[in-house]
């Protein structure tokens, strides 16, 4: 008898145990999946953010190569004026000397 009942308390200690090995595993499975979860959602947040500042780094980056195109013309035109008049000038004066 004193062997059943050991044979008894054995069982339904392991049961127990199984029991006990369950529930943890669960509730590690659903920590798992919220942390999971929530790296996802940082991830997605990392995501847009970049896309927006990449977004707005290329915006800047036209604007400002735009600007130095409209700047770079802008004293084109000038060097150009400034060489036609400097030419005009000397045409003048070399025509001022041989008359």
């Amino acid at each position: 008898m004193k062997e059943a009942v050991k044979g008894i308390i054995k069982k339904v200690t392991l049961e127990m145990v199984y029991d006990i090995v369950d529930r943890r595993t669960i509730e590690l499975k659903e920590e798992t999946n919220r942390r999971f979860a929530e790296l996802n959602a940082k991830i997605e947040d990392l995501k847009e953010n970049t896309n927006r500042r990449f977004a707005e780094l290329k915006e800047d980056t036209n604007r400002r190569f735009e600007e130095l195109k409209e700047d770079t013309n802008r004293r084109f035109e000038e060097l150009k004026e400034d060489t036609n008049r400097r030419f005009a000038e000397l045409k003048e004066d070399t025509n001022r000397r041989f008359e």
